[in-house]
Parts: structure tokens; sequence; C-alpha cells
């Protein structure tokens, strides 16, 4: 009896504690002296500002957090505003938000929730702060508007956050981070020894030659892929998973295409064909091959800018340009009347001949 009683004492306090209320229109509970956005069982709509403060009972209330699932399936909920002072954000916090096309998160706030954007279709812009330390599994996922995403420099924990990003094609990195990094949109550790994620809307991949791990789900639902650029004499390490969500449950490298020409270094065929799973691609070719950054020649240079190729101070050179078939696909005579020479190829891998050099281009 007696426990029964402290049992309902107890009971008692907390509900006191942790009293919730609507105030305009916006749900909360309060405890310890803050108040919190908590879920409620209405769907918002149109746009949201969450105050810094709110008075509940003659009271000031510090808002310090949004809770678990608050604004959730509210998909005529169209924007968002909310206050420096905000350190939380909870689970689900706002997903299936399909209205939303844009969110600035503020200072303070040092992780992103599990699920926290699941399934907001239309976002296609959002702002992380400096303060946000760690992503975690879902927090993105199938963002199917999200072209890009900036990750801030004291992000030191990124999970399978961008699951389902299905048109995301560059994962870029504060150059102050220093356990990430991203190249041509890829995300590495800071040293490109892991490789943890190609963007799921690309269309080719070019690994790091110093690539030594492709991390768990590093290139799940990559079926966008047309080619992948393995620079690497000795295949990598694969973890859990790399290629597919569902390979190690019985089912095969689905999320790859695995007829799409796989290019490895010369002399490294038979390493990668005798390799588990990266033996399963039909498509192993060898070659010395250049990812366009910048490449310099003699008599002219050759970059990528804006997705189509440039050559520059060329010196009365014809190009050439091949497929991967060794098919001409056109040519273009090259003169110093020309200070420069612009390409727009689709994307892919090609050959091309200047003069005397040959070289296989990852566009």
């Amino acid at each position: 009896m007696k426990f029964i009683l402290v049992s309902f004492i107890c009971l008692a306090l907390t509900l006191k504690l942790s009293a919730q209320t609507i105030i305009d229109g916006i749900s909360y509970y309060f405890t310890s002296g803050n108040a919190y956005v908590t879920y409620v069982n209405q769907e918002y709509s149109g746009e949201i500002s969450i105050p810094n403060q709110v008075e509940y009972n003659g009271t000031l209330y510090n808002v310090k957090g949004i809770g678990e699932g608050a604004f959730s399936n509210s998909p005529e909920l169209t924007n968002i505003s909310i206050p420096e002072g905000i350190t939380t954000i909870g689970l689900y916090a706002f997903s299936d938000c399909t209205g939303l096309s844009s969110i600035i998160i503020p200072h303070g706030v040092v992780k992103i929730d599990t699920s926290t954007f699941i399934n907001c279709s239309n976002l296609s812009s959002i702002s992380l702060p400096n303060s946000v330390t760690e992503i975690c599994d879902d927090s993105f996922r199938d963002c199917s508007s999200l072209l890009s995403i900036y990750i801030p420099e004291n992000v030191s924990n990124i999970a399978s956050a961008f699951r389902g990003c299905s048109n995301l094609t560059e994962i870029n990195v504060s150059p102050d981070n220093m356990t990430f990094c991203s190249v041509d949109g890829v995300l590495y550790d800071k040293n490109k020894t892991r490789l943890y994620k190609c963007p799921e809307g690309k269309n080719t991949l070019s690994i790091e030659n110093s690539v030594t791990i492709v991390e768990n789900y590093a290139l799940s639902e990559c079926s966008q892929l047309i080619s992948i650029n393995c620079n690497i004499n000795t295949p990598p390490e694969l973890g859990y998973n790399s290629f597919s969500w569902w390979f190690n449950l019985g089912y095969s490298l689905t999320d790859v295409d695995l007829n799409i020409p796989f290019y490895v270094p010369i002399g490294s065929k038979d390493l990668y064909e005798q390799a588990e799973l990266f033996g399963d691609f039909t498509n192993i070719l060898e070659g010395n091959f250049t990812s366009i950054k910048k490449e310099y020649y003699e008599s002219y240079k050759i970059y990528l800018e804006n997705g189509s190729m440039v050559v520059d101070n060329p010196d009365n050179l014809t190009l050439y340009i091949y497929d991967l078939h060794g098919r001409l696909l056109g040519s273009s005579l090259l003169t110093s009347i020309n200070i420069a020479s612009t390409f727009n190829l689709p994307k892919g891998l090609y050959i091309i001949t200047i003069g005397n050099n040959s070289e296989r281009i990852l566009l």
C-alpha cells in the first residue's frame, strides 16, 4: 500500500512539473523552468515561427527544444522559423513535412537526430550551424529534392544519414573539419583513406587512390552511376553492405548496376575479378585514366568547368573525342586564336586525343 501511495505522489509531481498546453497554436510542455515544443495530434500548416520565450500561468519560460515528432506529418507546413536558444531537436521532429523547402538550424543545436527530416521530399536547402557535432541515421532519408549539403567544421560523426536522397550530388565539407573531407562531392575521412558516402545522385565516381576501406553503405542506392573509376592497385576493404542495403540479407548488388564500366589500374584486373563483391562486376577494365580536375601538358591544359571540358592555350592541334568502344564522336581544330575551347558532353567516360597525348577522361 505504501508503494502504491509513493508511486501516486511521484506521478502527481511529474504531471505538475511537466504540464502541457497549446499557446498560439503550438503545443509545449514545461519542465525544470524551460519550455519544449511537443507532439500533439494536429497538423501544422503555412508558416510557423517558434518564439524564444513563452508565458504560462504568469511565468516566462525559455524555449529550449523541439520534442520527438513535434511537427511530424504536417504536409501543409511550408516554413518553420527556429530561434536561437533551441539546443535539441528530437527524433522525427519534422518527418513527412513534405511542404518544407528550406530550413535553418540555429547555433546551439549539437545533434541532428535520427529521422529528424525523413521524407521531407521537397526540402532542397538546409543550413547546419558549426555547433553540430553529430548527424544520425536517416536524418535526411528520402529528402529527394536535396541537391547538396554542407557539413560544418565540428561534425565528427555522420551515420547513414542520406539514404534515399536520390538527387543529392554533393556532400561538401568545411576545410576546417578535422574528421571528414570531400572530393568532387564524395565524403571521405580527413586522410582520404575511408570512403564514407557517394551521393546517390552522382553519375560517375572516381575513388581516391589513397582509399583503403569503402565503408558501410558507402555506395548503397547509387543506382544512377554509369561508371566507376577505382585507381587503386589493390582492391580496398569493403564494409558491411558497401554497395547495397540488402546484399548480406541474401539479395544481389541491385543498388549499383554491375554492368557499368569499372576501371582499375593496369595489372590489377585479375585481383579485382577474384575479390569478393568486386568480382561481381561484369565489365572490369584496365587502363590509365584521368578525372578532369586540371591536367597540364606541354602546349595546353585541360580541365572541367561548370560541367564542361575546357582546353586552354591550344597550339594548332586537333582534338579527337572517342567513346570507350573507340568510336569517333567528334573532332575540333584547336588554334591559338581561340584562347579556350569548351566542349559540352554528357557525363561519362571518354577517350580524347590531342597531338601525341591520349587519355581516358571522366566527366
